[in-house]
């Protein structure tokens, strides 16, 4: 999901990334103490070489809400695969958006 999304914002003409808060958007890790997520995500960028995009970065959230924000995410994002959409507009950003901010 944050593949399609950071290569669909690094695409964008600079006035339609100033349109966005893509603040909310952010990667912000897991929390190390709720659950798996934080445990796997390290494995695969530090030990299995995968999403090198995160290697070198915190991966520990300080929020325990970070999870709840990924899945109200992923819901968008599965709407999207069904489409068959991997590249994202400025009105499919701002729906992740949305999904994050009304769901708070």
């Amino acid at each position: 999901m944050y593949s399609h999304i950071n290569e669909s914002i690094r695409l964008l003409p600079h006035s339609d990334k100033e349109a966005l808060d893509l603040s909310i958007l952010e990667f912000e890790g897991f929390d190390e103490n709720g659950g798996m997520h934080y445990y796997m995500m390290s494995y695969l960028v530090d030990r299995m070489d995968e999403y090198l995009e995160y290697k070198g970065r915190e991966l520990k959230s300080h929020s325990t809400s970070s999870l709840s924000k990924y899945t109200k995410m992923l819901n968008v994002h599965r709407e999207f695969e069904q489409m068959k959409k991997d590249k994202y507009s400025l009105s499919d950003l701002q729906k992740f958006i949305d999904a994050v901010r009304i769901h708070k």
